[in-house]
């Protein structure tokens, strides 16, 4: 007769898979116009016996784009750590002509033995780990040039909703000026403090560049917004971290951040005495206590607070208003002080 199964005799015996511990994904923005572009993939994970690596465990990375490209990071090799216990790390690879867009990741650690795991785009994003690569490809297609007198550059869509000034003596040359609007909102995380992107996001190319950040007094931009908002509305000028991928704050000319406001046509935003460009976007604060989004602080909030509070641990950490690592009936006292309506009435 032939042998018609194998007897595995263990003790322990390894049948869970590993875990995610940390995904670490940087940057997450890249510019895959005029090169290639490389993301570099870390993981932290745990393993209960057999470990991740070296021979068959691996954690592995997939980036795919909207229409269905997908690279990989994929790799054994331990940076740190031991293998139930560890670190890896390995390079993401994006050439040069990559669609651009949003590309969706999803994650997959298996151990030595065969236990797997995958971790889904969606599931990512719920345990605040990086869900997302951004790629952009502008078109980097001169509006104008600009020359040591200075100017205003108009984009050839947009028209003047999205344009630049650049006072004399801004560049020291002849200076080509591209202004490049993304229509689609690109999926960057918001910093802490603010709710959404209240324009487009802008690319604007300076070739070459001048020696950046720019003195006094500085370049004013224009951005056109992709619905009308209430002039007067203020945003704060965000731009990205070419490092990171991250939304950081631009800076003007007199070392603060640069805040703008929303114009009489409702469709654009003007900021002033900004001290370098690039990629950049006008962000819209968020309203301290609106807890429903409803641009109002009032008594519905109040209700959605004081039913966390009574529904006890875990509570939402947006519900620490006073921000001493609780959340309680302090935290009601503090919302009431920032009611839109002093009495707390509901607002028009």
């Amino acid at each position: 007769l032939l042998p018609n199964g194998l007897t595995v005799i263990s003790d322990p015996q390894d049948v869970e898979p590993p875990q995610l511990v940390d995904l670490e994904v940087v940057p997450t923005f890249i510019d895959t116009t005029t090169s290639d572009a490389n993301v570099t993939v870390t993981f932290t994970f745990t393993d209960n016996l057999a470990g991740v690596g070296p021979q068959w465990g691996r954690t592995y990375l997939v980036a795919r784009s909207p229409s269905g490209q997908s690279r990989t990071a994929q790799t054994r090799n331990l940076i740190s750590g031991t293998p139930v216990d560890g670190v890896t790390q390995r390079t993401m690879f994006f050439p040069q002509y990559s669609e651009d867009g949003n590309w969706e990741l999803r994650a997959y650690l298996e151990d030595e033995t065969g236990n797997s795991l995958w971790i889904s785009n969606d599931q990512l994003e719920a345990l605040g780990l990086p869900s997302t690569i951004v790629v952009v490809r502008p078109s980097l297609d001169v509006d104008d040039t600009v020359d040591t007198g200075g100017g205003t550059v108009v984009d050839d869509t947009f028209g003047d909703r999205a344009q630049i000034t650049l006072p004399p003596g801004a560049v020291d040359e002849p200076t080509d000026v591209a202004i490049d609007v993304f229509e689609n909102s690109l999926d960057l995380d918001m910093p802490q403090g603010f709710a959404a992107a209240g324009s487009h996001f802008v690319n604007i190319e300076l070739d070459p560049e001048p020696a950046f950040p720019l003195g006094p007094p500085g370049i004013d931009a224009t951005l056109p917004l992709p619905s009308p908002q209430l002039p007067g509305t203020p945003l704060d000028l965000f731009k990205v971290d070419p490092n990171t991928g991250d939304l950081i704050p631009a800076i003007g000319v007199d070392g603060q951040p640069v805040v703008g406001a929303v114009n009489a046509d409702t469709l654009s935003a003007s900021f002033s005495g900004i001290a370098s460009l690039s990629t950049v976007v006008g962000l819209l604060e968020t309203l301290i206590g609106d807890f429903n989004d409803d641009d109002c602080v009032d008594r519905a909030d109040y209700r959605i607070l004081i039913t966390d509070v009574r529904d006890g641990e875990p509570n939402d950490p947006a519900h620490d208003l006073n921000e001493d690592g609780v959340v309680n009936r302090a935290d009601a006292r503090t919302l009431v002080t920032l009611f839109s309506n002093p009495r707390g009435a509901a607002c028009d």
